[in-house]
């Protein structure tokens, strides 16, 4: 009997297939047991978003597996809310394609890639930054999970989304990441990069919803910068 020997064969070709998805997202459709695992929506230290963890939830629509971004009535134009994907390594110089599923039920959204490189001011140099009126609290992650402090550093605009409720959609373009940036006077490199989806819409109580997150790098760095295709966000 081969069967065995064949099955451990088909196994370890599904598990070379996993290794060789090009997707950098981790738990980019919501498949995990665990749900919305990897993804952030708790901002304890955002002053507007510190609820924002009530308003997001895992759900399933039209097929899909997603997250729900659910609004009561009035916060969607008073601070809106939102969902980001896990922080993946990237290589500064390098293209990506960048996409999301969205099902616009009642709301549009603004969807960013963004890229992070580390921060190297102290938090009593940020303190002292932030006590002068300039907020850098809601572009900076703090330390943790074995990464350094990170201050977002650029970001690329997707195309927004269209508000058809009926159906899944895709928004997505390319963006290359800068080879390296300026913080606090200090020459950094990018190191990670996440797709955050923000909410926004009116008065009313609503919901929309997103998967699909993709993260794919198309093309290595070359000798020369390419040309900046999203916004510098250095704070």
């Amino acid at each position: 009997m081969k069967f065995p020997s064949l099955l451990v064969a088909l196994a370890g070709l599904a598990s070379v297939a996993a290794a060789a998805d090009p997707n950098l997202i981790p738990n980019w459709n919501f498949a995990d047991a665990t749900p919305l695992k990897g993804y952030r929506f708790q901002y304890p230290g955002q002053e507007q978003y510190v609820t924002n963890g009530k308003f997001v939830s895992q759900k399933a629509m039209l097929g899909k597996k997603c997250a729900e971004l659910d609004l009561p009535a009035g916060v969607a134009e008073t601070q809106g809310a939102k969902i980001e994907t896990a922080l993946v390594p990237i290589e500064p110089g390098a293209t990506y394609h960048v996409e999301v599923g969205c099902l616009q039920w009642d709301y549009t959204a603004k969807i960013h890639a963004e890229v992070f490189a580390p921060d190297p001011r102290t938090d009593v140099v940020r303190e002292d930054t932030e006590s002068k009126g300039r907020r850098i609290t809601i572009f900076r992650i703090p330390a943790g999970d074995g990464k350094p402090a990170l201050v977002m550093c650029y970001r690329a605009q997707l195309p927004d989304p269209s508000g058809d409720a009926k159906k899944w959609i895709k928004t997505e373009r390319e963006f290359t990441v800068p080879l390296e940036v300026t913080v606090a006077k200090e020459k950094v490199k990018p190191m990670y990069a996440s797709i955050k989806v923000v909410v926004i819409g009116g008065h009313a109580a609503g919901k929309s919803y997103y998967s699909d997150f993709k993260l794919v790098k198309t093309k290595a760095p070359g000798a020369v910068p390419a040309p900046k295709d999203g916004i510098g966000v250095v704070r």
